[in-house]
């Protein structure tokens, strides 16, 4: 039983009881300082946000990692409502907070020692289906720099979690692009690896996710990256005003997309949870470029990553600017539904499938529509791949 809720929005709900009240909150922390604030980790999270609302709060100082991750945190929560302010963060690398989270002494009611190291997150390396991706996301970005659609370092970048946004924005390295900045949820290891290439010159984020090699490699030189990032609690980094306010370009991964542009980030054949919605929503929605990247085939063509209709919608296509697969790019911006599904067929699809969806969408426009589709057909094909484990028919 869990809530896939809008990241952003946890915090916000809370304190506004929308959601149960926090009678205790754990509080993960490298030190408390002198005068009393918590230094949090390499995760911010809601813990600002936990630490103001909850009863008690049990503080666990986390022996594993450096204390010198003091001073790349940037605490600030906005007031409740109807006596918030806008929230003064005009440019990447503003620093609007503290170092640490103030507490009343009087909530605390134990201080404890964690040794256990955090579980390392395997990152898979770049293969050729994602340096495809990445090489046309930067022809298409190189293409509206020159039509003066964009700046030359592009703008704030925000990226997805997982293997294959990490693969796509380390394609940044072998790019003409310089001076990138990163207004995102979680910094991966693309964000350290354009850091040392001089490639991008600051990053913001709420956590960092590494992998075992890369968090070795920032942990041990953690002082040629404290003035290149930082840290804010999760509703400030996936703060919709801010979003806005930057122009975000925003990339993340889907698991399948629909050839109107609807995209299904989280649930595999409609139903089984593959990871939750995160912070995507709260950045594709606001972004000033929402675009989505997946591998047009998977399960070793098996699978179709673009299909009739998604089995599950988190990203309607009225967010969607931009879809990409190894296969090319489909730039949707000013284009009807039925403009969408041929641009996305011809150009996402893959060719193993393109046949079978251009078959469905004529098929489908023949009834009308504004958005045609075979309501008996829509999601026959992971009907199909429930019986016989495959997409393609006979």
């Amino acid at each position: 039983m869990y809530i896939d809720q809008h990241l952003s929005e946890v915090a916000d709900n809370i304190r506004h009881h929308n959601l149960a009240k926090t009678n205790v909150a754990i509080i993960a922390a490298t030190a408390i300082t002198e005068d009393g604030q918590i230094i949090p980790t390499g995760s911010c999270g809601n813990a600002a946000n936990f630490v103001e609302m909850a009863d008690q709060v049990i503080v666990e100082i986390d022996t594993t990692i450096h204390p010198i991750l003091e001073g790349v945190h940037d605490i600030y929560l906005p007031k409740k409502r109807p006596y918030r302010d806008p929230i003064p963060l005009t440019q990447v690398s503003d620093r609007i907070g503290t170092f640490g989270i103030h507490i009343d002494p009087s909530k605390i009611s134990a201080i404890v020692l964690n040794d256990i190291p955090d579980t390392s997150f395997k990152m898979d390396q770049a293969d050729d289906e994602t340096l495809a991706i990445a090489q046309h996301l930067i022809h298409f970005f190189e293409n509206e720099v020159a039509l003066g659609r964009l700046p030359e370092n592009l703008g704030p970048l925000q990226s997805g979690v997982g293997s294959i946004a990490n693969a796509v924005f380390a394609g940044f390295a072998h790019s003409n692009f310089h001076d990138l900045e990163m207004y995102s949820e979680v910094l991966q290891d693309c964000t350290f690896e354009l850091i040392d290439s001089g490639k991008m010159k600051f990053a913001s984020g709420c956590s960092m996710t590494l992998s075992d090699e890369c968090a070795k490699h920032v942990m041990t030189n953690f002082e040629r990256y404290k003035d290149k990032i930082v840290l804010r609690p999760q509703e400030l980094s996936n703060h919709p005003e801010i979003i806005r306010r930057l122009g975000i370009i925003a990339i993340n991964t889907a698991l399948e997309f629909d050839i109107y542009g609807n995209v299904n980030s989280t649930h595999v054949g409609g139903s089984k949870m593959m990871n939750g919605i995160g912070g995507s929503g709260d950045f594709t929605r606001h972004a000033h470029l929402a675009i989505f990247v997946s591998k047009s085939i998977a399960k070793d063509g098996a699978i179709s990553s673009v299909v009739p209709m998604v089995s599950h919608c988190d990203h309607a296509e009225h967010d969607i600017d931009v879809l990409v697969t190894e296969q090319g790019l489909a730039d949707l911006r000013g284009l009807a539904p039925r403009e969408r599904a041929l641009k996305i067929i011809q150009c996402c699809a893959h060719p193993s499938y393109r046949n079978e969806l251009t078959d469905y969408f004529e098929r489908a426009c023949v009834l009308g529509g504004q958005t045609p589709h075979l309501l008996r057909e829509a999601l026959s094909w992971h009907a199909q791949f429930e019986e016989t484990g495959t997409m393609k028919s006979a």
